[in-house]
């Protein structure tokens, strides 16, 4: 199973980090004799760089710089965390570690494709955001697999595809109800894929499920669009289910 890590980055820009295709971290000092090393070898590199900190603190960052530099594996997801606006960048680590000697600071670094930017925090999981909140700066996440079936799903996704279900199962809402806003809420956006899943079962939907209920066509709603069409939707397990339950509650 491919392995979840978030890596954290508040020194580089984090559009320098989307354009370059890439994670980095700090401890600069350290250089690039640490790629590759098992974990007794890197902790033998930081604690002779940094003399001053305490055997704690050599055990703590040892473990980051052997976790980015040789237990990250290619194929796996990688999460960076935006440092100010409440949304992550997902992405899958495509090579092994390397040294940007040119780079003024953050020199070690893992090329990553950006497959998903900007998702809000609050549209993941309780398990999947409790696992955004450690402050160090790279580890793994323990309750990854909401973010790893995220990734796998988009990676697979034909986005067009997504914009002509969306734009067909528009054309017979409306036939029915005037509350359509969902359906054009994701045809609008920049990211259809993204905007379902952040759309199934919240209160800016409820109009037309209620309406569309109402008339006897809950199918119609974007809940219904989910459960029939969640492959070719690339939405994840976590959101089939509250897409089903909901269509369940209501009898639907």
């Amino acid at each position: 199973m491919t392995r979840v890590c978030v890596v954290r980055n508040d020194t580089l820009p984090q559009a320098q980090l989307r354009a370059e295709g890439m994670v980095a971290i700090g401890w600069d000092d350290v250089g690039d004799e640490v790629i590759g090393l098992d974990y007794p070898g890197v902790k033998t590199i930081v604690r002779r760089t940094y003399r001053d900190i305490s055997a704690r603190q050599v055990g703590n960052w040892s473990g980051q710089v052997w976790l980015f530099c040789s237990e990250i594996c290619e194929g796996d997801v990688v999460v960076a965390p935006s440092q100010h606006a409440g949304t992550v960048d997902l992405g899958v680590v495509t090579g092994p570690a390397g040294w940007e000697d040119a780079a003024p600071v953050h020199k070690l670094r893992r090329p990553v494709e950006w497959v998903e930017l900007d998702t809000r925090r609050t549209t993941l999981s309780e398990s999947s955001q409790r696992g955004l909140k450690s402050q160090l700066t790279c580890y793994t996440h323990q309750s990854g697999d909401e973010l790893r079936e995220i990734v796998a799903a988009r990676r697979e996704v034909d986005v067009e595809k997504v914009r002509r279900l969306v734009s067909g199962r528009l054309a017979s809402v409306t036939k029915v109800s005037p509350a359509s806003e969902p359906y054009e809420a994701v045809l609008r956006s920049d990211d259809p894929v993204r905007a379902i899943r952040e759309l199934v079962g919240k209160p800016s939907a409820d109009d037309t499920f209620v309406q569309l209920h109402a008339a006897g066509r809950a199918e119609l709603s974007l809940e219904g669009l989910v459960v029939e069409h969640e492959k070719e939707l690339g939405v994840p397990a976590a959101v089939v289910k509250r897409a089903r339950d909901r269509l369940d509650y209501y009898g639907a």
